[in-house]
């Protein structure tokens, strides 16, 4: 285990990087009473992982990276803006370095518990397991549900693009499948489809969900395009909620640094379905580097899912799982959590020029298996609205396709809720180690999960909760 505090750090910026690196690692922090653990200490030389007896040192190489990527602190100082407003992608280090498909990370996660081992000498080491039940890393699904009302404008729209990119015989098949869609309702058929698909593979999704103030602006400007309280959204709504999945705000363009309306909209939003949402990402992915972050802690969110390429697909903070988000502008913890978005659909079609599905799913699961390479947690973007008769024709099998590659390797699976609950759980975790091996937790875990420990040799260890020892 290792104590908590960065000894000699010179601030919160040293101490949050610190704090990232050892819950990126899932090293067992140690609680009051163990006095038995590793100390770590802030060296402004270091440009690695030192180790003395006890004791590993880490400085500038080792927390700067993680301030400049994960902290957002690089784009933050960046004055480049695409034409929606965002940091563009090339504003990244990860893409100025070629490594957005990559995890940095996990090369440096491991370079500490290889450090940590040679300073314990006869200390015990405990690692948290990543994920319940013994799975070895994650998936979420997400969809933005951008549509609802209008769709023939949002095809017409389609077929333009399909034509300008030279897609000629893609866009004749989705001009046939539109004019066979009239009188229907394909987005809600869309919506169900998606349903169906996840029930049969066993997959629970995150939705979010626009709940501004639709007008003629808003429409023109790609931004709200239905009221959230119309009987058509309210029945989507109620049919997501009852296959267990979660709902979210997804944030017009008005709350990108504005508190109120991120209040206004997750009321509204709770008006609908009897509790508050607690996750938000927003529209066109349109985010200030901290302020926007900080808006929404405000209003009472607990994590965003917003920081991921929009361009593209890969790690833009350099890892693959849920952070305890930094500040770049106050040089402060916000106080929610980062789910990055790793991976969407129209990322792949509408910037890469990539028209086939098949394709789309070739990509996600390409960077899936770097996520169960190292442990973590992928994140993917569908939208409901790209169905055959919106533009996009084989889309709907390519989901399935999607859903059973993902399945294949057994990752846990939840909503993006749920994956943030487990990581503030697993977060919070402090032990010691009794004389004879238990590991005495402060906790047991979220909810239904119980949280599990492993030692050195990534053996699974013995261990009680505190409460269990106190009665015991």
């Amino acid at each position: 285990m290792i104590h908590e505090e960065l000894v000699g750090a010179p601030g919160p910026r040293e101490r949050w990087a610190f704090a990232t690196l050892i819950d990126q690692a899932r090293v067992l922090v140690a609680d009051a009473a163990a006095a038995d653990a590793v100390q770590a200490r802030w060296d402004p030389a270091e440009l690695a992982f030192g180790v003395a007896h006890g004791a590993v040192t880490v400085g500038p190489g080792v927390l700067g990276p993680i301030l400049e990527v994960a902290g957002t602190e690089a784009e933050y100082a960046s004055p480049l803006r695409d034409q929606h407003g965002r940091v563009p992608s090339r504003a990244n280090p990860q893409v100025v370095r070629g490594l957005e498909r990559s995890l940095p990370g996990a090369s440096r996660t491991a370079d500490l518990w290889q450090a940590l081992q040679r300073a314990a000498g006869p200390r015990p080491l405990r690692r948290v397991a990543a994920w319940p039940a013994g799975h070895s890393w994650a998936v979420a699904l997400s969809h933005d549900l951008d549509i609802v009302t209008g769709w023939p404008l949002f095809a017409a729209a389609r077929w333009l693009e399909l034509l300008r990119k030279g897609e000629g015989r893609r866009a004749v098949e989705a001009v046939r499948a539109g004019l066979g869609a009239l009188g229907q309702q394909p987005v809600r058929r869309g919506v169900h489809r998606l349903l169906g698909a996840e029930e049969r593979f066993g997959f629970r999704s995150t939705w979010f969900v626009l709940a501004g103030h639709p007008s003629l602006g808003t429409w023109l400007r790609g931004d709200v395009t239905y009221r959230a309280e119309a009987p058509g959204t309210v029945a989507l709504i109620d049919s997501i909620r009852r296959g267990g999945h979660e709902i979210g705000l997804h944030g017009s363009f008005a709350t990108r640094e504005s508190t109120d309306a991120f209040a206004v909209e997750r009321s509204r939003i709770a008006a609908i379905t009897g509790s508050p949402p607690v996750g938000v990402r927003q529209h066109y992915l349109r985010l200030t580097p901290g302020r926007t972050l900080r808006a929404a802690r405000t209003a009472g969110f607990e994590y965003d899912s917003t920081l991921g390429f929009a361009d593209r697909g890969g790690f833009r903070l350099g890892t693959a799982d849920v952070l305890a988000a930094w500040d770049p502008e106050r040089l402060e913890p916000v106080g929610l959590d980062e789910v990055p978005l790793v991976w969407m659909d129209r990322a792949l079609s509408k910037y890469q020029r990539l028209e086939d599905p098949n394709r789309w799913v070739a990509d996600a699961l390409d960077l899936a298996a770097t996520c169960r390479q190292a442990g973590g947690l992928w994140v993917g973007l569908w939208h409901p609205n790209v169905v055959p008769a919106l533009g996009f024709p084989g889309a709907d099998l390519a989901f399935e396709q999607l859903l059973a590659g993902l399945g294949e390797a057994d990752p846990f699976v939840g909503t993006l809720g749920e994956m943030v609950a487990w990581r503030r759980a697993r977060r919070g975790l402090r032990g010691s180690v009794l004389p004879d091996g238990r590991t005495v937790l402060s906790e047991a875990g979220p909810g239904r999960w119980a949280a599990t420990v492993q030692d050195e040799a990534g053996r699974l260890q013995p261990s009680v909760i505190w409460s269990e020892v106190r009665d015991g």
